[in-house]
């Protein structure tokens, strides 16, 4: 876990506090009309935020080692570069 400083100026009373583990980062994304009504649909069917549902299936997607293989098949990434999904306690890595 990385840390950070907290004040300013040349106190020796700095305080150090950790950074979170769970800390979110955020990603944005342009989608066409098209994709961005269905979204709106099924987060709205389904009782969740557009953005709260965008990140679950992305979280879902990069998780899914059949996913993981296609999109490397449909770009044709070359075998030197390819991710190869493992799963390790019941998680996957690459």
């Amino acid at each position: 876990m990385e840390e950070a400083r907290i004040g300013g100026g040349q106190s020796s009373k700095e305080r150090v506090r950790k950074t979170r583990s769970d800390k979110r980062i955020s990603v944005k994304t342009n989608l066409t009309k098209e994709s961005h009504t269905l979204l709106n649909r099924l987060g709205m069917t389904v009782g969740k935020p557009k953005t709260a549902l965008a990140t679950e299936i992305v979280e879902t997607l990069l998780r899914n080692p059949t996913f993981v293989v296609w999109i490397q098949d449909k770009y044709n990434v070359a075998d030197e570069f390819r991710l190869t999904p493992t799963t390790i306690d019941g998680k996957i890595k690459y």
